[in-house]
């Protein structure tokens, strides 16, 4: 099964990866409980409560509670030893705009260890929980190292080249890159 979230956004994440206004983000990962574009399609991910049998209940309340809890560590090196479970994460970010005139199309997307290969190296992790901590522990080690200089609460167009090299330098030993595809659009 493949689940795709999509989250358009006209804030800060599209100006850091690109001086476009707009941006289109999906969040994919190999999953157990089917694709989301259906279930939104089908009204499961609505909030609104409806009757059923007689019971006021919130659809997607009810999706999320039918989809299971995520596997123990102990579980995901059983399921990824077994063969019964194969995945890969994988963050994408298109932006559509205008840049010197031209109209672009600009497409960034990770490439990262499958889940066997993250649970190989750390057993009991994951693609998902590799590509959500690697980044962070990276960023606090940057933290640490004083490597980031900026303190308090800031956003990600903050940071300079130099930082953002530092960045990609760190997650990069982790089998974390992150490809850059640029496409002129015809007018």
């Amino acid at each position: 099964y493949f689940l795709s979230c999509s989250l358009t956004e006209n804030g800060s994440l599209s100006r850091q990866l690109c001086p476009l206004p707009f941006g289109r983000f999906r969040n994919s990962f190999c999953s157990s409980f089917g694709n989301l574009t259906g279930q939104v399609t089908l009204g499961l991910m609505d909030l609104e409560a409806i009757d059923f049998k007689g019971c006021k209940v919130s659809p997607r309340e009810m999706l999320f509670r039918l989809i299971p809890d995520t596997a123990s560590p102990r579980k995901q090196i059983e399921l990824y030893k077994s063969g019964r479970l194969e995945s890969r994460m994988i963050l994408t970010c298109d932006v559509v705009g205008w840049k010197d005139g031209e109209r672009i199309e600009i497409n960034l997307w990770t490439r990262s260890p499958t889940g066997v290969q993250a649970c190989n190296r750390i057993p009991g992790t994951n693609d998902v929980s590799w590509m959500t901590s690697i980044p962070a522990s990276i960023f606090a080690l940057m933290m640490l190292r004083g490597e980031v200089n900026h303190t308090g609460v800031f956003p990600p167009e903050v940071f300079t080249r130099e930082e953002i090299g530092v960045f990609y330098k760190g997650i990069k030993e982790w089998g974390i890159t992150v490809v850059k595809q640029v496409k002129k659009i015809a007018k």
